[in-house]
């Protein structure tokens, strides 16, 4: 039904959707600002982006990814040289803890680590897991999950989160019925977002959006759903001047990211 509706009605443009794609890419993790953090260590660039979100009128940062490691655990003989690197995530956290705006992913098996799984309260927790049809193809998507198959309690995915969000009521499953591919989401470099100084370019970009970040190296986390059927553009390049501007806001290029 998707491509037959892509025939028939043509591909539409998702640009103005309200949910905005922030990718850990390699430009971002090679960029010198970042390129010396691991990944393990974003937590005060994720409370730097929250806050530029907000700060520009965006509805909510949303985390696809288990934030597993506390900088404090780390030790250097008995010195502890990070224990208080974590503290402007921490008080992120402890800001958003009623309203809900920023949400970290978890899964029956994995927490986010105790500091911050606590912090951010049972609002700010969401299931990561996605469930597969026949064909390993993802044709709905969960907005609750429990954490047994034979769980009558239920939590809310990070879809349902999102969706709460934007004050949107949703049944417990839906299905993936997009009018474009997937990929062509509004998106952005992670490097860009926290390069940009310009106020009006960061709120056209984030005003009225919920903000999905995760991972977009190439194969990383790439999984198949209906969009598959639905006829694709070339990837653009991103322009690889010496002073690109950051305001400009290239979406993430990934090298599989238009595989069918």
């Amino acid at each position: 039904m998707v491509g037959a509706r892509s025939a028939v009605f043509g591909v539409e443009s998702l640009q103005d959707s309200p949910v905005l794609v922030i990718g850990e890419d390699k430009r971002s993790l090679d960029h010198p600002r970042l390129a010396n953090i691991p990944r393990a260590l974003f937590s005060p660039i994720y409370a730097e982006l929250a806050n530029k979100l907000f700060a520009h009128e965006g509805k909510g940062l949303i985390l696809d990814l288990i934030l597993a490691f506390d900088a404090r655990d780390l030790k250097v003989g008995d010195d502890m040289p990070l224990k208080r690197y974590d503290v402007p995530f921490l008080k992120l956290l402890r800001a958003e803890q009623t309203r809900g705006r920023v949400v970290l992913g978890r899964s029956a098996e994995l927490l986010p680590a105790r500091r911050f799984a606590q912090t951010a309260g049972d609002r700010g927790l969401a299931m990561v897991p996605v469930t597969f049809d026949t064909s390993n193809v993802i044709r709905r998507v969960p907005t609750w999950l429990g954490l047994r198959e034979s769980d009558e309690a239920v939590y809310p995915t990070l879809s349902g989160r999102a969706l709460s969000l934007l004050e949107v009521d949703a049944p417990k499953w839906i299905n993936l019925m997009p009018r474009a591919p997937l990929t062509t989401l509004p998106s952005a470099s992670l490097i860009d977002v926290l390069e940009c100084g310009e106020p009006e370019a960061l709120r056209r970009l984030l005003a009225g959006r919920v903000v999905f970040i995760g991972g977009m190296l190439p194969s990383e986390d790439r999984l198949r759903t209906p969009d598959q059927l639905i006829p694709r553009s070339e990837p653009v390049e991103v322009d690889g001047s010496d002073e690109p501007d950051p305001c400009a806001f290239a979406p993430p290029v990934t090298r599989d990211a238009w595989d069918k």
